[in-house]
C-alpha cells in the first residue's frame, strides 16, 4: 500500500510498488554529492530532473535551544552547496 501511495502507480500490486520506491530511492540519493545541511536541495533538484512530481507542504517550525543550525554559521556553506548543485545539475 505504502509503495503504491508514494510512488502513484494506480492498482498495481503493493510487491510492484513496493520495488519502485527502492528503484526510484537508488536512482535519487545514490549520485548524491552534497553534504551537510543542504542534501535536500540537491535531493529536490534530482528528483525534479528525474519527472518526479514534487509538492510543496506547510511546515511549522519551532526553533529548538542548542540548534547546530544558524542563518549566520550554517547559511553561508548551505548557500555555497546550494549553487554547486544547481551548476553540477546544470540548473539555472
Amino acid at each position: 500500500m505504502l509503495g503504491r501511495v508514494a510512488m502513484a502507480i494506480g492498482d498495481a500490486g503493493g510487491d510492484i510498488g513496493a520495488v519502485d520506491l527502492v528503484e526510484s530511492t537508488r536512482e535519487l540519493f545514490g549520485p548524491l554529492e552534497t553534504e551537510g545541511f543542504a542534501f535536500d536541495v540537491e535531493l529536490l533538484l534530482r528528483a525534479q530532473a528525474a519527472g518526479y512530481r514534487i509538492i510543496e507542504v506547510a511546515v511549522n517550525w519551532a526553533d529548538q535551544e542548542g540548534s547546530k543550525v544558524g542563518v549566520l554559521t550554517t547559511g553561508p556553506g548551505m548557500l555555497v552547496q546550494v549553487v554547486k548543485a544547481r551548476r553540477r545539475l546544470g540548473c539555472r
